[in-house]
């Protein structure tokens, strides 16, 4: 009797070794699954970061180009001096600043008025608001609601745009017969004519013709300002 509990007491005791080298097993085991887990987890972050820094690139660089327009009318509107200088190389001296309470009085308003009077480049205008909406209400109804009534596309000759969005509008034309007075009655038919006008919260730029400048010259001064085209380059 006595040995039998011995062998028993042994058996008992192999049994307890077995159970213990298995939950040793499979505990070591569920640390790799997890030590796997996490790292495939870590891995999947990483990737997932990497896609949303790549994505976040490209939507930076859409953004950058679509606002060629409104960074080229906001610069002007802070330094026109500046950016005149700048990008086209102008004479200081050919740039002139004036309070636009003093000037006529179908032009005048609440604010500053710049012109470039370089005879060798385009006519340059930039009235700069102190009140968005004056500056809005002026390109709605000097240009863009004339414009909109009196032109003919079935009779214009060349490439257009007309623009209003939130915030900012432009309109520019390279062709003849627009049948609208917009920039003046020399143009409104017969003769071709390059010009632009463009309205970005408070301030108005008008680029035209001048002198005996080529509409070649007039296109390059609005790609060199970074505002749209004719032909809807700088949108």
């Amino acid at each position: 009797m006595h040995k039998f509990k011995n062998v028993a007491a042994i058996l008992m005791v192999s049994a307890l070794i077995l159970a213990s080298v298995g939950c040793g097993k499979s505990k070591e085991t569920t640390k790799k699954e997890k030590k796997e887990k996490k790292e495939t987890s870590a891995e999947v972050i990483e990737k997932d970061e990497t896609e949303e820094e790549a994505t976040t690139s490209e939507n930076e660089e859409v953004i950058e180009d679509a606002s060629t327009f409104d960074a080229a009318m906001e610069a002007m509107s802070q330094d026109f001096y500046g950016y005149v200088q700048e990008k086209l190389g102008a004479n200081p001296d050919k740039i002139h600043e004036t309070d636009a309470a003093e000037l006529t009085k179908e032009m005048a308003y609440s604010g500053k008025y710049y012109a470039l009077s370089d005879k060798e480049e385009p006519r340059l205008d930039c009235c700069v608001f102190d009140s968005e909406k004056e500056a809005l209400n002026r390109f709605m109804d000097e240009y863009y609601n004339p414009f909109n009534e009196t032109f003919k596309p079935d009779m214009f000759k060349g490439e257009y745009q007309c623009v209003l969005e939130e915030g900012h509008g432009y309109i520019v034309v390279n062709g003849t017969d627009t049948c609208t007075t917009i920039f003046g009655d020399f143009y409104r038919s017969g003769r071709e004519v390059y010009a632009g006008v463009y309205y970005e919260g408070n301030t108005i730029v008008i680029i035209m013709p001048k002198n005996n400048v080529k509409n070649e010259r007039v296109e390059e001064v609005m790609k060199l300002l970074g505002l749209p085209t004719a032909d809807g380059e700088n949108t």
